[in-house]
């Protein structure tokens, strides 16, 4: 059962389902296309695990491993994050691959600034991926 619920069509949420590799991202995770259209966890420490598409919000392993990865829409983070900050940016984590933070500062030079959306509420993530990301 996914952790992750995206919400229904009024809010325009898309979707996507990838190959990935059993063991490399989890729900909730955010992703890039490795290649291949397979997709893996995204960090900000580099450009070659970027650009962020989305949030896995579900994992099927058999027969074939495929993750669906939601690209827009509200998302219910409940128990994936610590409660989020009414309002707050979030950005592609550089510390922790496949999460986002909205600590800015942890960034510093010469990694990706990739914004991934906002706050809603303390559960309610709004994705609003800017796919043209810079480089500190």
């Amino acid at each position: 059962v996914p952790l992750l619920t995206g919400t229904n069509s009024s809010t325009n949420s898309e979707t996507g389902n990838y190959s990935y590799v059993p063991g490399t991202i989890s729900v909730g995770d955010v992703v890039y296309v490795k290649k291949d259209n397979v997709v893996d966890r995204a960090c900000a420490i580099d450009d070659s695990r970027a650009p962020v598409i989305g949030f896995v919000i579900n994992l099927i392993t058999t027969p074939n491993p495929v993750a669906t990865v939601q690209y827009s829409g509200e998302l219910t983070l409940s128990g994936i994050l610590p409660s989020l900050l009414i309002g707050s940016q979030y950005y592609l984590s550089k510390d922790h691959p496949g999460k986002i933070t909205n600590n800015i500062i942890e960034l510093g030079g010469g990694n990706v600034l990739q914004k991934v959306g906002y706050a809603k509420d303390i559960d309610t993530f709004i994705i609003d991926i800017d796919i043209d990301y810079i480089i500190l």
